[in-house]
């Protein structure tokens, strides 16, 4: 609304200046925003653009490991958290305002939710599984200003893959490793830096492995590099994998729950409404027939369950017409009934009465 308002600056004031001129309206005039206000809408618009792209970012499901991943969480709390501390010291000698109280109030709930983050090690674990940052983001973010949290984060991350290789040992094949031939060493002995087999050698726990091997820098897509070395760390992946799966916010999860239709306010009797077989109800709720794509002329039923019954399983010498009963998205296993009405009402959950 306010990058709305802004766009449309002229027009408003020329549509306040026109209606000030009208006796009816004169009222208008008193909520004329001054120039200092649009510039406060300004600085508004300019502190809150980084909030929406980045909720718009993390609202994802991330299934490219990216865009709704959990390892982008922290990262987007320590991005939002530069932007408001470096508003802060701009506005630190000025007036108080309403602006920069908002400053203030936005940094300190953010901060309070970046420290509750201290409280599992996930968020930290989730950075260090994704190939392109390791430690390496880590070193990049904290050395300078809180290396102490990076002695914490190797802590916290480490305790939780100790955890892990416990519960998830390694099967017997995938322990088998792959033995270079006769070319493979040949061909090796040009490869810069240490070869695979040198590395598992000096390192014979995964963790300690992955986190040796320089970082994956042209690598966005974790998922992937997961799944291609996926043979050579049986159980760290496994790791990766679960932490990768989660989602850095509800809000697909939400509108998944939405769109699902399942949450009726006034109980089962909407349930039974909503598959058009209530017992004993003689009118059909034609809202609820919406959201089962049921397509009704007049839906007035004076007849009772067995025009119901008619109208929505259709019943054709004891049978049950599957093409009409894929309308109301009924699934059967077998799709013939034999034994006629009465195993029709038990399967639209009347009972035999």
């Amino acid at each position: 609304m306010i990058e709305r308002a802004i766009k449309l600056r002229d027009a408003i004031e020329l549509y306040v200046l026109h209606q000030s001129r009208t006796k009816d309206t004169a009222s208008i005039i008193e909520d004329q925003l001054t120039p200092e206000d649009w510039q406060e809408l300004v600085d508004l618009r300019d502190l809150l653009e980084p909030m929406k792209t980045l909720t718009i970012r993390l609202q994802g499901n991330a299934t490219t490991g990216s865009h709704g991943a959990l390892w982008e969480s922290l990262g987007a709390m320590e991005l939002l958290l530069e932007k408001l501390e470096t508003k802060k010291k701009q506005y630190e000698h000025l007036p108080s305002s309403h602006f920069k109280a908002c400053i203030k109030l936005g940094w300190k709930k953010l901060e309070k939710y970046y420290q509750l983050t201290d409280e599992s090690p996930v968020y930290r674990a989730a950075i260090f599984l994704h190939p392109r940052h390791k430690w390496t983001w880590f070193r990049k973010h904290w050395r300078k200003s809180h290396p102490d949290w990076i002695i914490s984060a190797k802590i916290a991350v480490t305790a939780l893959w100790q955890e892990y290789k416990q519960r998830y040992p390694p099967t017997f094949e995938q322990q088998q490793h792959h033995e270079p031939d006769l070319l493979d060493s040949f061909m090796d002995q040009d490869v810069e830096g240490d070869s695979d087999s040198e590395i598992e050698e000096q390192f014979s726990d995964e963790f300690e492995r992955y986190a040796y091997e320089a970082v994956a820098q042209n690598e966005r897509d974790p998922l992937r590099w997961w799944r291609d070395n996926a043979w050579r760390y049986p159980t760290l992946c496994r790791l990766a994998f679960d932490l990768l799966a989660v989602l850095a916010m509800s809000a697909e999860c939400e509108l998944d729950i939405e769109l699902a239709l399942v949450l009726l306010d006034d109980g089962v009797d909407e349930v039974l409404d909503l598959v058009l077989l209530d017992d004993g109800v003689d009118e059909v709720d034609v809202v609820l027939l919406d959201r089962v794509d049921v397509e009704l002329d007049p839906v007035l039923l004076d007849d009772g369950v067995d025009e119901v019954l008619d109208l929505v399983l259709v019943l054709v010498d004891d049978e049950v017409d599957e093409v009409l009963l894929d309308r109301v998205d009924v699934e059967l296993d077998p799709v013939l009934l034999d034994d006629g009405v009465d195993e029709v009402l038990d399967l639209v959950l009347l009972d035999d009465g």
